[in-house]
């Protein structure tokens, strides 16, 4: 091992990184993007059924919110770290006579919601300031808690390069 190899090797794994992180920015915009214009397309159906229920007296939702981030309700808002979607509309779609019939997959997988999860570890993580040896620290209103390598795991356990011929499950 040449002197300065560890620095290269360092460096390449954080071009690598900050392509990849780029990439899982894109797919959860789009993510984002497609889950709005599918609760824009439920609306109409949605007003129709909230209407209905409304008449017979039934389940109207009237405000739900699908969310990831701390658990520390007794905090401060101004510390609570989270990301919401407003699903009110999705979930009102969903009712039947009276009933909130969901589709037996995950919240992320279902008509106008998508996976949060990218938008609040984004949210979590500096990336220009990656802890050395994956020990976590603060910086700021940001913590991040992952090295390099350990980030690039979580990235490609998440998410597989559509140009690659390996998939993981």
């Amino acid at each position: 091992r040449m002197v300065g190899d560890e620095d290269s090797t360092t460096k390449e794994d954080e071009k690598q990184l900050r392509k990849e992180q780029g990439l899982l920015r894109s797919h959860s915009n789009k993510a984002r993007e497609d889950a709005e214009r599918q609760a824009l397309l439920m609306s109409r159906q949605a007003s129709i059924k909230k209407r209905a229920e409304e008449k017979k007296d039934g389940l109207v939702i009237v405000k739900a919110i699908y969310m990831i981030g701390d658990d520390k309700f007794e905090t401060k808002e101004s510390e609570r770290r989270s990301v919401t979607l407003d699903v009110t509309t999705q979930l009102q779609f969903w009712v039947v006579d009276s009933k909130l019939e969901l589709p037996s997959s995950s919240k992320s997988q279902m008509l106008g919601f998508y996976d949060l999860t990218v938008e609040y570890l984004d949210d979590l993580i500096d990336y220009d300031s990656f802890g050395e040896k994956g020990k976590g620290q603060e910086s700021g209103d940001k913590k991040y808690f992952f090295s390099v390598n350990s980030f690039k795991t979580w990235w490609q356990t998440y998410w597989n390069d559509p140009n690659s011929k390996k998939r993981s499950l």
